[in-house]
């Protein structure tokens, strides 16, 4: 039994070395013969090129002749341009045509430098000759016509057709050959191996079958989710843009309406009252921008403003506005300007304000007793550092790109002291990006956290002037200001606040009403919001520039004062004419100083989007 197992699988390993052999000398006779087929084809391939060739200096020499025969009769230059394109492309086409004729025969070669020679004997002796009497109008008798070197030279390139079509259908008999005893080899070779492969094929095609059943059937799931994906941020991205303005709408009215009573008369009791709104105000606006920045990448889109700004005033404005808040928490809040820094810049102040806002909210919050450090220093021409520093609970490295994550805290247990949505450092590494560097932190457990970015921001040489404490006037001459939105409070805080300026001003409630007061009197700016009835914003601005182009009227300033601050709603108003971009709630100094912006400039721009 053992011996009968040993001679059946002696003669299986024989079968199957049989069967390699015969695959093997099957494979080298199959490739010996791909290679001939291969040379074939390339030789074949050449004589076409060849042949080709012939036909183009044929063509080439046929329109020097009819060239130099139709102007020596009628002095026509475009028989002399047919002659000098003639021979352009007959001197571009030799050296090709020598190389290709390399390896032909020798008879062969000397054809073609008979060519050459009946060429040049040509147009040496027929055409400059009967060219020149032309041009000098004069006329030629006696003078050779060249048809003896025309007539060598057709049959010159007959003889090259001629063998060069022989020596392809030699080629193509080979070819045949070749080609038929490669088809036996395979004959031959298939049989053998016959068995084997339709087991190994049916196999196959049965799991190429259930594999391709599987792909189409994830192919199909996938669709299905990506339109479901596709449906959904669809539905965020409206949900985003309405809640941006339902909610952004009262806050507007909350924090416009305490700015304009914070100007009047006010005892401390009162004015404390109302510092406490204003701050409740602006955390909420705060979170909610926070909020709907991450959710819908806004922080990533929205271009960067260039504004001049004070570089040192901006640090101190954002810590002054803290430094109340870490006073209450018994926190000393130190502040250093490297001298160097206290220059004029350009930038976006805004982002960068709101990036050292959330930083230094972030020390405060965590930070129980000790200081907070906010420092800025210059690295280099143009490029500064900014740091801020605590004593607080700090965190572990394990924590730290957890960290930087959206809803995460250093703390996120549910007996977690300190609260907050957890959106402060995902939200201040996207600023930090926006502006062109990296945030970057170091801490330890128990032994504070220190933030800082570098970033460069371009000197200018004209110092700023900050705003005074009362909104300052608009200009000598009040303007007549156009307000366009429908909700009766964000009018109102916009009415207020051009009061205090001393502007003049119109207010409708809708884009159509906007466009027919366009229509009847002359502005100097436009504010518009975007969602309206009867007509929105982006509508009515598009339609008023519509207007001032078939009138001939310059382009009133439009400034876009909207609840919807995403980057999609500031390249809408762009694309539809609008010149600078206000997020709602509008503060009176961020207003005053769009319009002021817009009307110092000698013709609108594109829109830009700044913080209000």
């Amino acid at each position: 039994m053992r011996a009968t197992s040993r001679r059946i699988f002696a003669e299986l390993l024989t079968g199957l070395g049989a069967l390699v052999l015969a695959v093997l000398a099957q494979g080298v006779i199959v490739w010996a013969t791909i290679d001939r087929l291969q040379a074939l084809d390339a030789a074949d391939d050449e004589a076409r090129t060849e042949l080709l060739q012939y036909g183009v200096m044929i063509e080439a020499v046929q329109d020097q002749e009819a060239g130099v025969a139709g102007f020596a009769v009628s002095r026509d230059p475009a028989y002399l341009r047919m002659y000098e394109n003639g021979r352009r492309r007959y001197d571009a086409g030799l050296p090709r045509l020598i190389e290709l004729a390399s390896d032909d025969p020798k008879f062969m070669r000397d054809c073609v430098a008979d060519v050459s020679v009946q060429v040049h004997r040509w147009t040496d002796t027929v055409a400059w000759p009967q060219i020149g009497a032309a041009r000098s109008g004069r006329r030629l008798s006696g003078a050779p016509t060249g048809r003896a070197e025309m007539d060598a030279i057709r049959n010159d390139f007959a003889v090259l057709r001629f063998h060069e079509m022989r020596r392809l259908q030699e080629r193509d008999g080979s070819w045949n050959a070749a080609f038929w005893r490669s088809r036996l080899t395979l004959l031959l070779g298939s049989g053998v191996a016959l068995a084997f492969a339709i087991l190994i094929a049916a196999r196959s095609l049965r799991r190429l079958v259930q594999q391709q059943q599987a792909a189409h059937a994830a192919a199909t799931r996938l669709a299905d989710a990506l339109d479901r994906a596709h449906a959904a941020e669809r539905a965020k991205t409206l949900f985003l843009s309405n809640m941006s303005h339902e909610m952004r709408t009262p806050l507007n009215g909350v924090v416009g309406m305490a700015e304009v009573l914070s100007r009047t008369g006010l005892t401390a009791a009162q004015r404390d009252l109302l510092d406490v709104i204003c701050a409740s105000a602006g955390t909420l606006d705060g979170l909610i921008g926070n909020l709907l920045a991450l959710s819908s990448g806004a922080g990533r889109d929205h271009a960067v403003a260039t504004l001049s700004f004070a570089l040192g005033d901006t640090l101190r404005s954002v810590a002054a506005e803290h430094r109340l808040q870490a006073e209450l928490k018994g926190l000393q809040l130190d502040l250093r300007v490297d001298q160097r820094a206290e220059v004029d810049v350009t930038g976006d102040s805004a982002r960068l304000e709101q990036l050292l806002d959330c930083l230094l909210s972030n020390a405060i919050k965590f930070t129980e007793s000790g200081r907070i450090g906010v420092e800025l220093e210059l690295l280099d021409a143009g490029r500064y550092r900014f740091q801020v520093a605590d004593t607080g609970v700090g965190f572990d490295e394990t924590r730290k790109t957890e960290l930087f994550e959206t809803f995460s805290q250093s703390d996120d247990s549910a007996t977690r002291r300190h609260g907050g949505a957890g959106l402060g450092l995902a939200l201040a590494r996207q600023l930090a990006a926006d502006l062109g560097g990296e945030l970057d932190c170091h801490s330890a457990p128990g032994g504070g956290s220190v933030f800082s970015f570098d970033i460069e921001l371009p000197t200018v040489g004209v110092k700023i002037d900050t705003l005074p404490a009362q909104a300052a006037p608009i200009d000598d001459a009040p303007p007549r200001i156009l307000v366009v939105d429908d909700h009766p409070t964000n009018r109102k805080v916009l009415e207020l606040i051009l009061d205090q300026v001393g502007a003049e001003w119109v207010s409708v409630e809708n884009g159509q009403q906007a466009v027919n007061a366009c229509a009847l009197q002359d502005f100097a700016v436009i504010l518009m919001d975007i969602q309206m009835p009867v007509m929105d914003g982006l509508t009515a601005t598009r339609e008023i520039r519509r207007q001032e182009r078939a009138a001939g009227r310059p382009a009133v300033p439009v400034i876009i004062v909207s609840a919807s601050g995403q980057a999609d709603h500031v390249q809408a108003g762009r694309a539809a004419g609008a010149q600078m971009h206000l997020t709602k709630p509008v503060n009176a100094e961020a207003l005053i100083d769009a319009v002021n912006t817009v009307l110092a400039e000698p013709e609108p721009r594109a829109a830009t989007a700044v913080a209000a």
